[in-house]
């Protein structure tokens, strides 16, 4: 007696769970027969009371279509089987996609959730067009719906056997001496052979070794590995598996080891199962490695030695208790990720079912043979003769389970076979085979052996002769229709080779080889295409295509095919103009023609529900439009294997109809098609379809034809009409048929096909879309032998790796992009040219084709091996970004107008001005403000507080302090060395001269010494033996341009001066300028003076006064250098000085009992003012730490900021850089650090900060301690956010927006490409700021950026040498505002933002006014009216890995990216990468990009690209690049092209 163990469809939740725990009672042994039968029948009883009383809620919808699909998919975490636990399955532990519950019906609207496997560019794009507004006069499109099941009740029917491996026993007994599996080596001897008992007892002998020695469970996962020549091998191991309980996982042995080790994690399988020769190979890779190849816990088992299973004779079989799944086939997708989709026993019997009313409904087969009984010997057999993989997929469903499922021989033959003439044909005739299974591939290679060598297939076997009249079905696996191979096949091989309807056994199966490899649609003879639902189009009759008539009238026995217009297909609609074309014809066969024949598969499997569904919007797609095909059917698994995400998305997706979402779950195919006449045509794939945005020049080519074609049809009113309104009538007819759309839509397969057969040097070639531009782009990778072969590839040469003659790669890119945009009318943003077979492939359909997603992925990763590029950015673009004024830019007077006009309620930009007149010492409460320089405050402190601690220097083997200075002996040191002044008789007051130190007490000693002297200092850094060429010819400049007469310097200074390296250049570089190089003067050996304080100040003042003629009694000259290392000297006066210590002390709360701490830039700026000044204007100790000692030990600075309590300390960004490398955090304790400034003469570092702040957070520094200090050449700290109660604020501005002037906040979640920036922090005292456009001098309003002005006490007066006289440029007034005040231009761009913050930790809020600083207006270039910053562009491009540096400058009318990479070959991979990112950052098209190797990239010595020098040495050639691309034409093509544009937009305004 046979059981029921069926689950009905569409039944509630909670009964299918108890019908789930019945059945795992009865297979555990807790039920008996007749309480199983009994519970089951109550069970549905009460189903049917229910029933009644639910009927009328139900729609029309609530019929057929509801989740049917029953699979049990365990979640990866699980492991245990399904059936070993229903109690934790319905408590939800275990992943069930049949679980889901399916509410009663709502209307909702369609969903619009991303989709896995959807390129997110053509997502954003349908998202886009299903939200944008419709016309109201535009009528709702009608949709297709699904095509219904035509013989949905038979499934349901009770059957004999609900699994294959009870089918198998079976077999084996009635059938034993037969034959099961035959194996047929590449020349055509049988290899293997196998009965049905032989299978039988062996599978039961692996079943039996799984249940008692591996101690596996039913529901446990067992892999099997074998090579796919080892088919009996295989069934044997996968029908033990079946008999065992467990699940299988089958896998080719050509993985890799770690996807085999990932495939064995995600399953936590136990075991894996392989045969002889498999394991001999991981054993040596094992012994190779040294170490496990497989995960702990896994046995492996040889199954070629096992045995058979020795049946009791008193006793049956052992007995079955299969779980619910049956096994798990892995495959890869569209990105080459493995996913495992699970099938259920129940699955495959679905499958055999619909297999069988299949293949046993064409009229070759006898009604009722087809399945050979299992009861009783029949003499009836179909043999099976296959070339397909048996381990997966379609090879797998009808090899190893429908010939045990028919009771039918499999008889398998390696693909090679095909390649001999004439073996195919013998095989199939020797072995009488029936049904045929293969690919295109295989059977194109025998059918074109037989076109060239007839003969040999004829007279291949004298004793066997060629008669393929037995087969009644070929089978071909594909995922396209091939309509004229099909021709060739029935018509010239079949047909002369004996079958008498060769066009009737022809059948290409379109299968799921991703989703398990069901057959989802092929041609049968079932009828009841009534029940499908659709309509039926009458047959088309057209003079100018003619039908074909086929020979003998029969048009049945010839798959379906139509013709479609070419045009149709890039508006995604189908427009049939034949549905019986013939079969050739040069009305479709050239590639110039309008038409494309496409074949179908036939209708839907029978119980199939099937959709042509929109795959971005989630719609039904309206009749004669193409989409993605949905399917829903009991043949189709449930899901993934653990990846519940996946399939929710893939096997349960939902789609919907303008009332709502339908009540029923599809699988989505990936496949791109259309329903005519109720059958399937496939175009292709879904990712192998690219759109493409409809250009200006599209909408110039429509117009023009339109109009042509109206001239020609109006011709004929003759002079009835004058000439004027013949041309109105025109243009409303144009106006009426202007339906040009806005995407066209191509097929990766079409244009492949083009370029293979008109272009000889493409073999084959990979096409998808790139969101560029804000618009989807195509971009062509193409492989051709004009690439010499890897081996070959490299030849070493002067000039670099060169790959192939590029003249002749040019050509080859040049002539693909004509010919695209000639017979296809797509514009290529660019080619990529590769050696052939470099492409990523994928297996589809048996055969290795070019996988486009995967080679889209590895193409934005750039690591597609690829030898030339070519672009085509102006012909390709539907929309080039410019601003309103080409030629004057965004400060020209009309943008400026325009900008203003858009913001006429927004308020100026400026800052309050915070007036300190007078500023007193914390300790004595003096007023600091009246002396009149530092010299009077340090007479001052060596009286007031002679015996307290002054400076001292940081250093030694333990870098403590050491010899520390009191005020007294500080000022005794100063007189010691005005004494050695005095001496020299050459020096007069008013003199310049030149200190060489590095910080040290003797540094400051000597500035203060020559101050008294009356000398005018300029201090500078020690010479760098490492940088002799620039350091020296700064040198001799500076004696040069301000009349050094003294050098003073200590003795280490001295010694490396008077080294060769440094002198030698000196000298030469002198006698070339004819400069005297003033004596070095080393002060190191005075240190002692016996003069009292009231005599030398005496002396000194008298000395001042007998000043030289000619001079001004000057103060300070500080020297900068940019990254170009030119130089800068900005003169200061004792004022100034005055000033810039009131401002430091006032706005930075800086005290008396806190010591100091000077490290860095002790020449100028504030760290000239943290060594020299502020520690004598406080009051307080200063520590001096060497820059060299930070670079040896930078801990030991940090630690000396925490050991001696600083609250006040100035670094660099490169000293922070330095710390987050070197430096352990957790030794230093940082919590009493207030004011960490850190100078910023530009836009500050938001990462840095950011990074530095979370490694230290371990030291306990106060987050708001972090102090970002804007600083100037002519103002060491124009803002600064020392002692603000908050952490730093960034910003994310629009990159757009800030091009045309505007400054535009936006979320960074919400657009990922904003440009981050930092704040500067608010003006200090005695500070203002106006934000001033450059051009008009008028203050900027709030939403604009401009130059920053800063007016301040503290500012310097002027500049310093041979930039004197561009003092009254850089000091202006702005116009219409405050005449008194006279402001510094700072030469940055920036803006004032306002925020409400505390002040203080304990205050209110408070609005305050922060500065953000955007970069060098010198730095900044303007392309197309738009102006950009180089700084971003190159951050963005120093994001990719390979590329170490950036510069980004404009030379003439060309963007140029000059970039330091560490590739070494490939650089065509990278362009596109580059040139893609920056246009969508940054809307900018770069127009040459070059490479140079690491290290040849002009750098200063902290790092700094050195702009101006890589511009000169392009410019000249001189830089050593290893590739350089052409990316577009420059600035003036461009404007042509806009030119253009604007007159194509006035066309369609006139019409």
């Amino acid at each position: 007696m046979s059981l029921n163990f069926s689950i009905p469809r569409n039944i509630p939740l909670d009964v299918e769970q108890e019908l789930t725990r019945l059945i795992s009672d009865f297979q555990d042994g807790y039920l008996t027969e007749k309480g199983y039968i009994k519970k089951r029948y109550e069970i549905l009883e009460s189903l049917k009371a229910d029933a009644t009383d639910r009927s009328t809620l139900n729609g029309a919808r609530s019929d057929t279509r509801s989740n049917h699909r029953r699979e049990s998919i365990m979640s990866v975490g699980s492991s245990l089987a399904y059936n070993r636990s229903s109690e934790r399955l319905a408590s939800g532990e275990f992943y069930d996609p049949s679980l889901r519950t399916t509410p009663e019906i709502q209307r909702v609207s369609p969903s619009d959730s991303r989709v896995t496997g959807v390129d997110p560019d053509a997502y954003e794009y349908y998202k886009f067009q299903q939200n944008a507004p419709q016309p109201e006069n535009v009528a709702r499109k009608q949709l297709q719906r699904p095509l219904d099941p035509r013989i949905l009740e038979q499934y349901v029917q009770t059957e004999t056997f609900d699994n294959l491996a009870m089918i198998l026993r079976k077999r084996s007994t009635v059938y034993s001496k037969e034959n099961a599996v035959v194996t047929i080596d590449q020349r055509g001897k049988e290899s293997q052979s196998i009965t049905w008992e032989k299978l039988y007892l062996r599978a039961e002998k692996v079943a039996k070794q799984i249940k008692n020695k591996a101690a596996l469970y039913p529901g446990d996962r067992v892999c099997l590995i074998y090579q796919n020549i080892e088919v009996i091998d295989f069934v044997v191991a996968f029908y033990g598996c079946f008999l065992s309980g467990t699940v299988a996982v089958p896998m080719s042995s050509g993985l890799p080891v770690r996807d085999f080790v990932k495939i064995m994690t995600d399953t936590q399988s136990h075991l894996c199962l392989m045969s002889e020769s498999v394991f001999k190979h991981f054993e040596k890779a094992s012994h190779k490695r040294k170490v496990p190849l497989w995960p702990k816990g896994v046995e492996v088992w040889k199954t070629s030695d096992m045995g058979t299973y020795q049946p009791p004779r008193k006793v049956g079989p052992p007995p079955l208790k299969i779980s619910d799944l049956a096994y798990i086939e892995y495959s890869r997708g569209s990105m080459s990720e493995l996913r495992g989709v699970a099938i259920s026993h129940r699955t495959i019997i679905h499958q055999m079912k619909s297999l069988t009313s299949i293949i046993s409904s064409t009229p070759d087969i006898k009604k009722g043979t087809l399945i050979r009984p299992s009861a009783a010997l029949s003499k009836f057999r179909y043999t099976i003769l296959s070339t397909l993989d048996v381990r997966q997929s379609i090879g797998l469903v009808m090899g190893a389970l429908f010939s045990v499922y028919s009771g039918n021989p499999l008889i398998w033959i390696h693909q090679k076979l095909t390649e001999v003439p004439g073996l195919y044909a013998h095989v199939i005739s020797r072995a009488r085979a029936s049904i045929l299974l293969s690919d295109y591939l295989s059977l194109k290679q025998v059918a074109y052996n037989y076109q060239s060598f007839p003969q040999l297939t004829r007279t291949f076997n004298k004793r066997v002769k060629v008669d393929l009249s037995c087969v009644k079905w070929c089978l071909i696996n594909t995922l396209i229709v091939d309509c004229e191979f099909n021709d060739k096949l029935s018509d010239r091989w079949f047909k002369p080779l004996g079958h008498p309807h060769p066009r009737r056994i022809i059948a290409p199966m379109l299968c799921l080889n991703e989703q398990g490899g069901a057959i989802i649609c092929m041609r049968d003879w079932i009828g009841n295409e009534d029940r499908l639902g659709c309509s039926f189009q009458k047959p088309i009759t057209d003079e100018v295509i003619p039908n074909d008539e086929n020979e003998d009238g029969n048009m049945g026995e010839r798959l379906s095919e139509v013709l479609i217009d070419k045009d149709s297909l890039t508006t995604n609609t189908v427009k049939v103009v034949s549905d019986r074309p013939p079969p050739t014809s040069s009305t479709y066969d050239d590639e110039s023609s309008k038409y494309i024949r496409v074949g179908a598969f036939g209708y839907p499997i029978p119980d199939a529900t099937l959709a042509i569904v929109n795959p971005e919007a989630k719609i039904l797609s309206g009749y004669d439009e193409v989409g993605e095909i949905w399917v829903d059917s009991h043949c189709i698994s449930g899901g993934y294997w653990g990846l519940p995400d996946a399939t929710q998305n893939i096997f349960q997706a939902e789609c919907s109809d303008y009332e709502g979402v339908l009540n029923i779950n599809f699988v989505r195919t990936g496949l791109l098609g259309f329903i005519y006449n109720g059958k399937v045509y496939v175009l292709g794939l879904y990712e192998d379809r690219i759109n493409q945005h409809v250009t200006w020049y599209d909408r110039y080519l429509a117009i023009q034809t339109k109009k042509e074609e109206e001239k020609v049809s109006s011709s004929d009113l003759g002079d009835v009409q004058s000439l004027d309104e013949n041309t109105e009538n025109i243009n409303q007819k144009i106006l009426m048929n202007s339906d040009i759309p806005q995407y066209r839509y191509h097929y990766a397969g079409h244009l492949v096909k083009t370029l293979v057969r008109n272009i000889p040097d493409v073999t084959d070639c990979s096409f998808f879309n790139v969101r560029v531009n804000n618009e989807y782009l195509p971009i062509a990778i193409i492989e051709s032998p004009s690439i010499p072969a890897s081996k070959n590839r490299q030849k070493n040469t002067g000039l670099g790796i060169i790959t192939a003659d590029p003249s002749l790669l040019n050509d080859l890119a040049i002539q693909t992009m004509k010919l695209m945009e000639k017979l296809h009318n797509v514009r290529l943003f660019c080619v990529l040219i590769t050696a052939p077979n470099t492409l990523p492939r994928t297996i589809r359909s048996g055969r290795l084709e070019i996988a486009n997603m995967l080679c889209k992925r590895k193409f934005m990763e750039g690591r597609i091996s690829s030898s030339f590029v070519r672009f085509s950015l102006e012909n390709s673009l539907a929309t080039v970004y410019h601003g309103d004024d080409l030629l004057g830019g965004i400060w020209s007077p009309y943008s400026s107008k325009m900008r203003s006009e858009a913001l006429e309620n927004a308020q100026l930009q400026y800052s309050g001005l915070d007036v300190r007149q007078q500023c007193r010492d914390d300790r004595a409460n003096i007023d600091l403000t009246g002396y009149s320089s530092m010299i009077d405050i340090l007479k001052v402190r060596a009286s007031q507080q002679p015996d307290e601690q002054a400076y001292a220097v940081i250093g030694g083997a333990n870098f403590r302090e050491m010899k520390p200075l009191s005020w007294k002996k500080f000022e005794n040191r100063v007189f010691a060395l005005c004494s050695y002044i005095l001496e020299k008789k050459n020096l007069m007051a008013g003199d310049t001269v030149m200190v060489v130190y590095n910080i040290s007490e003797e540094y400051v000693i000597c500035i203060y010494a020559c101050w008294l002297a009356g000398f005018t200092v300029i201090p500078i850094p020690a010479l760098d033996p490492s940088w002799v060429e620039e350091d020296t010819v700064s040198f001799v400049q500076l004696v040069q341009e301000y009349k050094v007469k003294a050098v003073f310097m200590s003795s280490d200074i001295e010694q490396i001066m008077k080294n060769k390296p440094i002198s030698s250049r000196v000298k030469q570089i002198a006698n070339a300028n004819r400069v005297t190089i003033p004596k070095y003067r080393n002060t190191t050996k005075h240190t002692k003076c016996n003069t009292s304080s009231k005599a030398m100040y005496s002396q000194m003042e008298a000395y001042r006064n007998k000043k030289r003629k000619g001079t001004d009694l000057k103060c300070l000259i500080w020297i900068t250098w940019d990254a170009d290392h030119r130089y800068n000297g900005a003169q200061l006066s004792f004022a100034n000085l005055m000033a810039l210590a009131l401002n430091a002390k006032e706005t930075c709360q800086m005290k008396s009992r806190k010591p100091l701490i000077a490290c860095v830039r002790h020449t100028f700026g504030l760290g000239f003012l943290q060594a020299c000044i502020m520690g004598i204007y406080l009051g307080c100790p200063t520590y001096l730490f060497s820059t060299l000692n930070y670079g040896i030990n930078p801990t030991a600075l940090w630690l000396s900021i925490s050991r001696y309590g600083v609250e006040n300390m100035f670094v660099t960004s490169k000293m922070l850089t330095y710390a987050l490398r070197n430096v352990d955090p957790a030794k230093c304790d940082l919590h009493k650090l207030k004011n960490l400034m850190v100078g910023w003469e530009g836009r500050p570092d938001a990462g840095l900060m950011l990074k530095f702040q979370e490694k230290f957070q371990v030291s306990h520094i106060p987050p708001t301690s972090l102090s970002n200090v804007y600083q100037n050449t002519l103002n060491p700290m124009i803002t600064t956010r020392s002692y603000l109660a908050f952490e730093t604020s960034n910003l994310w501005l629009d990159p757009l927006a800030l091009a045309q002037g505007y400054v535009s906040l936006v979320n960074p979640n919400d657009s990922p490409e904003a440009i981050e920036i930092q704040d500067s922090g608010i003006v200090p005292v005695n500070t203002q700021i106006v934000i001033v456009n450059p051009e008009t001098k008028q203050p900027c309003k709030v939403g604009e950026l401009g130059e920053i002005w800063v007016y301040s006490q503290s500012t310097l007066s002027r500049f310093s040498g041979k930039r004197e006289t561009e003092s009254s440029f850089i000091h202006d007034k702005i116009a219409n505002w405050n005449d008194s005040l006279t402001y510094l231009r700072t030469g940055d761009f920036g803006f004032l933002h306002n925020i409400q913050k505390p002040v203080s930790k304990s205050s209110q809020l408070a609005e305050l006014q922060l500065l953000f600083n955007l970069g060098r207006i010198d730095q900044t270039f303007e392309v197309l009216g738009l102006q950009y910053f180089a700084s971003d562009i190159e951050t963005t491009l120093e994001r990719f890995s390979a590329v170490k540096k950036a510069c980004v400058f404009k030379a003439g009318t060309y963007v140029v990216a000059v970039l330091e990479t560490t590739l070494k070959k490939n650089y065509s991979s990278l362009t596109p990468l580059l040139v893609i990112k920056v246009m969508n950052q940054f809307n900018l098209m770069l127009d040459i990009v070059s490479y140079v190797p690491v290290g040849k990239m002009p750098t200063s010595r902290l790092g700094q690209v050195q702009r101006r020098i890589t511009l000169k040495k392009w410019m000249d050639g001189c830089l050593s690049l290893q590739a350089s691309f052409g990316v577009n034409s420059g600035e003036n093509a461009t404007r042509k092209t806009l030119d253009f544009i604007k007159k194509v937009k006035n066309m369609e305004q006139m019409i």
